[in-house]
């Protein structure tokens, strides 16, 4: 594995740690507490984040039975608004209903499931050739074939996207601490 690859790794697991100890800390009613009743509720966006995962891998399983296409100018499009949504902290409806959160779980279950679906990926990576690591990976639905340089990158800026959510819920002036 190229360090660059496992400095991506760290951060990510960096970030995961430090949401799960974050909502480990909150009580079982403030962790299902909604600002309003169409929003996401902070074990929402962590059930979240566990499913985009657990979706990128099945994504890359994929190409690697079957190889996508390269990179186009859409492609680049796409990365760059997927870029400036995570840069701005803006609200956007998921691209695909694949990765929408289950309310009615649990902490522990979600905890299960991202853990799950994390080691499985970093096993999946860990497995990979070095020389595929620039190669067309996974497919994002906006911003197309990612690399796993790239996907890692994806993966690091969506967490702190969705870190910011958590943060911003904390702050709301109802939330029951």
């Amino acid at each position: 594995m190229i360090p660059e690859l496992q400095t991506r790794i760290d951060a990510l697991e960096d970030g995961r740690r430090l949401i799960l100890q974050q909502l480990g800390q909150l009580p079982a009613e403030a962790r299902g507490w909604k600002p309003r009743p169409d929003a996401w509720s902070s074990i929402e966006v962590v059930h979240h984040l566990a499913l985009v995962e657990g979706l990128t891998l099945k994504g890359l399983r994929t190409s690697a039975e079957r190889p996508l296409r390269p990179r186009g100018w859409r492609d680049r499009l796409g990365t760059l608004l997927v870029r400036g949504i995570f840069r701005f902290g803006l609200k956007v409806r998921m691209p695909t209903t694949k990765v929408r959160p289950d309310p009615t779980l649990p902490f522990p279950a979600v905890e299960d499931e991202w853990s799950e679906n994390r080691e499985a990926l970093l096993a999946h990576l860990r497995a990979l050739e070095p020389s595929r690591y620039r190669e067309p990976a996974m497919r994002h639905p906006v911003a197309g074939p990612m690399d796993v340089l790239q996907t890692l990158t994806f993966l690091s800026s969506h967490q702190a996207h969705h870190l910011g959510q958590l943060r911003r819920l904390r702050a709301h002036p109802d939330f029951p601490w």
